[in-house]
């Protein structure tokens, strides 16, 4: 599941957590891995005992859009591939910095050689 700290609470039904509290009450409703996008404090994934919490790279943004779905299938394409959760974190928030710096929906070249470069010169 990906969701923001607003959609968290609103599918709870509950105001006033933070984010760990967020989690377990996830976790604890039946969701096994979760991807908690904590806007410009980055991501924070989470999966039976296992966390881990990452800042955004710095970018020189151009428009936010899509930069959430590139984020989601980044991190679903470094999970499809091996990678534990700082590998998609990382993996995840490049494909939303690159999507953040164009002015399109979607990096026109967004692909895995272009990614772990763009994280290489970070």
């Amino acid at each position: 599941l990906k969701v923001n700290r607003s959609e968290a609470a609103a599918i709870l039904d509950e105001t006033g957590l933070d984010d760990q509290q967020l989690l377990a009450r996830l976790h604890d409703a039946g969701v096994e891995q979760l991807v908690l996008s904590l806007g410009r404090d980055g991501v924070l994934l989470s999966r039976a005992g296992d966390q881990h919490q990452q800042a955004p790279y710095r970018v020189d943004m151009h428009s936010d859009t899509g930069a959430g779905d590139a984020l989601f299938a980044g991190i679903l394409h470094a999970a499809s591939n091996g990678g534990d959760l700082a590998d998609q974190a990382a993996f995840g928030l490049a494909c939303a910095g690159l999507t953040l710096e164009t002015d399109g929906a979607n990096h026109p070249d967004l692909t895995e050689t272009s990614v772990q470069q763009w994280i290489a010169n970070r």
